[in-house]
């Protein structure tokens, strides 16, 4: 009786690993707390970009990475467009707004200060194609140390996503951007993109935003 039952067994493997003798092992839950990455980001990268280094933006300051900077009530904060995005603000002007980006990323991640700025000014194209005066300028503030770099001439915005169409290339945008190292999670990216005559008219205030960052208490 015994050779028949385990006759039978065998056969049932053979047939349907699935239903075998033996029940199927489950795999064990999750630790308590845990969560899944955000749908569609790398390895949870959104999620660590908008809680663990900080997202919050009023009409006069944001915080990123425990870092702070002060900016006019008159810049519009408005909700990002990607999760990616730690804040984002509009810039009014007369030839249009300028947009204000935010990101920030954990020491190790994010690229160098020179990757990432010679990417934002390789963005950027003179009439005839060819590579526009960039500025470039380090100051210390606050005890940490901030990157300054200016360029203009048409603009070529990244995509939003790989699905998204590739956007077409802007004539008469100007770039401002700041890279802040020494802060206690990592650099900050600030990035502001729009007509050259919008930056241009909120030169004094976004070097007042630069020199403004300090640690948070």
């Amino acid at each position: 009786m015994k050779l028949k039952f385990l006759s039978v067994c065998v056969l049932a493997v053979i047939l349907s690993p699935a239903t075998g003798c033996e029940k199927q092992k489950t795999p064990p839950p999750p630790p308590p707390g845990a969560s899944a990455p955000a749908p569609g980001s790398p390895g949870g990268m959104n999620q660590v970009a908008n809680t663990a280094m900080g997202a919050a933006a009023t009409a006069g300051s944001f915080l990123a990475a425990g870092l702070v900077f002060d900016v006019p009530e008159s810049w519009k904060s408005v909700p990002p467009r990607t999760s990616m995005r730690i804040a984002e603000y509009q810039l009014p002007g007369d030839a249009g707004p300028a947009e204000l980006t935010v990101f920030a990323f954990p020491p190790g991640q994010g690229g160098s200060v020179d990757a990432n700025i010679n990417r934002w000014a390789g963005q950027f194209k003179t009439p005839d194609g060819g590579t526009p005066e960039t500025k470039r300028r380090t100051l210390e503030t606050h005890g940490l140390k901030a990157y300054v770099v200016q360029t203009e001439g048409s603009y070529t915005p990244t995509s939003m996503g790989p699905m998204a169409p590739k956007q077409p290339p802007k004539a008469g945008q100007a770039l401002y951007g700041v890279i802040v190292e020494g802060g206690p999670q990592g650099m900050v990216f600030v990035k502001v993109a729009g007509p050259e005559a919008t930056v241009k008219q909120h030169a004094a205030e976004l070097d007042a935003m630069t020199n403004s960052v300090h640690a948070a208490k």
